[in-house]
């Protein structure tokens, strides 16, 4: 029987639906325990898993079945347990047949084992159809080094189990045991089977189908088929004559989806018992996100090659990359274990991160950019934005550029310094801590955040600590503009008391540039009392005022007020209350924004290549708004998409070395950032010469030259003697350098080479 299986005639199948299933090599192999060490009874009546499979799939002209079973259904249904974000229908998605297949057929299309598959996956892993394509013709490509070290990603464990193993045909007297097969279906996981194909299949030789197969007895076996299982129904044969006739596994086929019904049939729990060869079942490693375990080193300087360990970093392929406190390394290489990348010019101290295929980050690791700026984090807001002074308050403290490691203090002159416990680093805009307020001076506390590379950043008066209600003012001494509690913060709500007929509370704000108007707003007045609100400008002139009668709430709207210092105060026209607190806050509304960019991806590259330039207040569309590389434009055919927050383009035609890219809306004009155009040689006109005489250097992005740069090397040997130089051609007289010589150009964007002959 091995003999037949393995032979083309078992692969062919039909002729139009092929086999290719071979009998695992005899051995000692694990049974496959009870599910969580669960027993067998109490199983409902059906289970089906199928709904997050992929497409049906087609094997086609190929004895691949083993591999659609195992990598295709079995293994791509694992991982989107795992990533419930992945598509079933993306290619990128859904694991390759061929990558395992083409692995374990030995060099020739007669099929393959289930063994063969489980030892491939375990020891080599998985990469996806996008990256390794399915061809029923070809059955002999091997995977790159590169797709090999992609798929160690996705490895499965070695606990892979067999069900029943059968060495002979049946029906067997001793038949197979069901519960155990069922228990896993029931547990949530998938198996697979080694089926004896016989002629009386369904939709299989010129047979009619059938969503349920029980095999007749007497027709002749046609070969091997290695198929998945994804479920069991106990009914799913309603008028059977018994339990066994009724019941059935249900099977995904990867004969496309126009056979049989939709490309799934029901197996009679009969003919599983007594006919089916094998049964097993495989794990998965989980999680197979990026981790990284070690740096070669904990600091260096720009262009420092930095050795990462690490595990699942897979290969360098779509959005695998490195980076540096957020910048992206361009100098880089992969393997699922190790990465190595140079310190990015641009980088700064912070967090390293790999990112694997599909943009999911690793941990970050801290390293020390030796010779960079520190750091400059900058906050924006706390939550709460105030607390009583009573005891421990839990802080949220945003902003940007914070850094893993990064310490929160709160800050007031003539007061100690209170420092955060408990920090959580959230992100690089968000840190989590504890502050022990018990005691602290009610009043305006700056906030800080310092970088473990002691870069800093403060708001001042972002945190305003208060006395328990009844003990007074919260906010005092605050009765005069000099002595004026803040700066208050935008949109932040804050509390306090009027605690005798004469007391004036004074609060400052600032207002930033590009405000179109500030409103204030006094609400909450305790009942039996009467407080005005008035609004004065950095000069102390009023500039507002809102004096509404009895505890009716006070509103100040300012148009253009200008940027700059500016004060509330609540006025008691009448009454006063220790016990209860009003309200006051402002809110301001931007002009139109400027435009910003934060990243340019990748940060070199030729005329005409894509870059994508993330930021904020890019605009939704492009309209009249513009791309320039330093004075060239993008043309209006360069540009791919266009967000707020993201553009796409592509480097336009002039631009050169290390350039400038700036966005211009209507808004205005964003700060500048680099992007390195390499330049590129085509040809040289001619194309082999003397020594001594002009050569015409062909290509782009050779920009213009100034003084002594950019140059030509032949070799070694400077150029010293030039004719014209154009961004598309450079004339050269040709040094002493005889044979066949590399001529390089070398621009402030990077150089390019070409071998020319000069006799």
């Amino acid at each position: 029987m091995r003999t037949f299986l393995a032979s083309p005639t078992a692969e062919q199948g039909d002729g139009t639906h092929h086999l290719g299933f071979h009998l695992a090599p005899p051995a000692a192999y694990a049974t496959a325990p009870a599910p969580g060490g669960s027993n067998t009874f109490g199983l409902g009546v059906s289970v089906d898993l199928s709904g997050q499979l992929p497409p049906i799939g087609n094997q086609g002209s190929q004895g691949s079945c083993v591999a659609w079973a195992t990598s295709y259904y079995y293994k791509t249904w694992s991982e989107k347990q795992e990533h419930a974000a992945w598509s079933l229908t993306s290619t990128q998605d859904q694991f390759s047949p061929s990558f395992v297949y083409n692995q374990i057929n030995g060099g020739a299309d007669n099929g393959s084992s289930f063994t063969g598959a489980f030892n491939l996956l375990q020891t080599k892993g998985d990469v996806d159809i996008a990256e390794f394509p399915y061809n029923q013709g070809n059955w002999t490509n091997q995977p790159s080094a590169a797709q090999l070290e992609a798929a160690k990603a996705y490895r499965i464990p070695s606990g892979w189990y067999s069900f029943w193993n059968q060495s002979s045909d049946g029906p067997f007297s001793a038949p197979n045991s069901l519960d155990n097969a069922k228990a896993w279906l029931a547990s949530g996981k998938m198996l697979v089977m080694g089926i004896p194909v016989y002629d009386d299949f369904p939709n299989y030789g010129g047979n009619p189908k059938s969503a349920y197969y029980d095999y007749n007895g007497s027709a002749a076996m046609a070969g091997g088929h290695g198929v998945c299982i994804v479920g069991y129904d106990d009914n799913a044969n309603p008028g059977g004559a018994d339990a066994d006739h009724k019941g059935g596994f249900k099977m995904v086929n990867s004969w496309g989806s126009s056979w049989n019904n939709n490309g799934f049939v029901y197996l009679s729990y009969d003919f599983v018992k007594r006919y089916v060869w094998e049964a097993w079942t495989m794990g998965d490693n989980s999680p197979d996100t990026p981790s990284i375990s070690s740096l070669s080193a904990g600091s260096g300087g720009v262009g420092t090659t930095v050795l990462i360990n690490g595990k699942n970093f897979g290969a360098l392929r779509r959005n695998a990359k490195v980076t540096f406190n957020g910048t992206a390394a361009t100098d880089v290489s992969f393997t699922d274990a190790k990465v190595t990348a140079k310190v990015p010019a641009g980088a700064t101290t912070g967090s390293v991160k790999v990112y694997d295929w599909e943009g999911t980050a690793s941990n970050g690791v801290t390293f020390t950019v030796s010779g960079s700026p520190l750091s400059t984090p900058s906050v924006s807001s706390a939550s709460p934005a105030t607390g009583e002074n009573t005891g421990a308050v839990a802080l949220s403290v945003l902003g940007s550029a914070f850094v893993s490691g990064c310490q929160v203090t709160l800050a007031r002159t003539g007061s100690a310094t209170i420092g955060a416990t408990g920090e959580s680093f959230v992100s690089s805009g968000r840190v989590d801590c504890s502050v022990d307020l018990t005691g602290a001076a009610p009043g305006a506390w700056d906030v800080v955040v310092t970088n473990p590379d002691t870069g800093s950043g403060r708001l001042a008066g972002g945190f305003g600590v208060t006395a328990p209600a009844g003990s007074g003012d919260s906010y005092e001494p605050n009765d005069t503009i000099a002595d004026a509690f803040g700066p208050l913060q935008a949109g932040v709500t804050y509390s306090s008391y009027v605690w005798s007929s004469g007391d004036q509370d004074y609060y400052r704000l600032s207002v930033p540039a590009g405000c179109a108007s500030l409103t204030a707003n006094l609400t909450s007045v305790p009942a039996g009392c009467d407080y005005d609100l008035y609004v004065y400008n950095s000069a102390g002139a009023q500039v507002g005022s809102s004096t509404n009668a009895d505890s009716a709430d006070e509103k100040v709207s300012l148009s253009a007020p200008g940027a700059g210092t500016f004060y509330l105060k609540v006025d008691p026209y009448s009454g006063s209350s220790v016990a209860d607190a009003y309200s006051i806050g402002f809110t301001t509304t931007a002009a139109a924004s400027v435009p910003t960019i934060t990243t340019i991806s990748p940060g070199s590259g030729l005329l005409g290549s894509q870059v994508t330039i993330k930021g904020r207040n890019l605009g939704a569309s492009r309209g009249s708004s513009s791309v320039t590389f330093r004075s060239t434009a993008v043309a209006a055919s360069g540009y791919i998409s266009w967000s707020d927050t993201q553009i796409v383009c592509r480097v336009p035609t002039g631009a050169w070395g290390k350039t400038t890219v700036n966005v211009t809306t209507g808004s205005g004009k964003s700060n500048a950032v680099y992007y390195q155009v390499v330049p590129k040689i085509t040809s040289f006109t001619p194309a082999s010469i003397q020594v001594g005489r002009y050569l015409t250097i062909i290509g782009q992005g050779f920009g213009q030259r100034s003084g002594t740069a950019p140059c030509v090397y032949f070799g070694s040997t400077r150029v010293s003697s030039y004719g014209a130089w154009k961004d598309t051609s450079i004339v050269v007289k040709v040094p002493g350098v005889k044979g066949r010589v590399s001529v390089t150009v070398k621009t402030a964007g990077g150089s390019s080479s070409k071998y020319i002959t000069v006799f």
